[in-house]
């Protein structure tokens, strides 16, 4: 994996989340919830490090990430909504 410096100076935040994801995670098992987070989790990496977003937070399904430039971080954003359609 790329290591990618933190930003400083004037950035952009970007959050994620899976929307309905408590009620997603009751109707379904634990297995193919934790395997659901994996591989979402795998999207949104490879989505970060292809515009540079730096993660500062994860919790639960949902990150917070820095971008240096307010275009990648909106470029990573409608990525990972093409990527996440299921």
């Amino acid at each position: 994996m790329r290591i990618v410096e933190a930003p400083y100076g004037q950035i952009t935040f970007l959050f994620t989340n899976i929307v309905g994801a408590t009620q997603i995670g009751k109707r379904i098992s634990t297995n193919e919830w934790q395997r659901l987070i994996t591989e979402h989790e795998s999207r949104l990496h490879h989505c970060f490090q292809a515009y540079n977003g730096y993660v500062i937070e994860n919790a639960g399904d949902g990150f917070l990430i820095a971008f240096v430039h307010a275009y990648n971080a909106l470029c990573c954003a409608i990525d990972i909504q093409k990527k996440s359609r299921y």
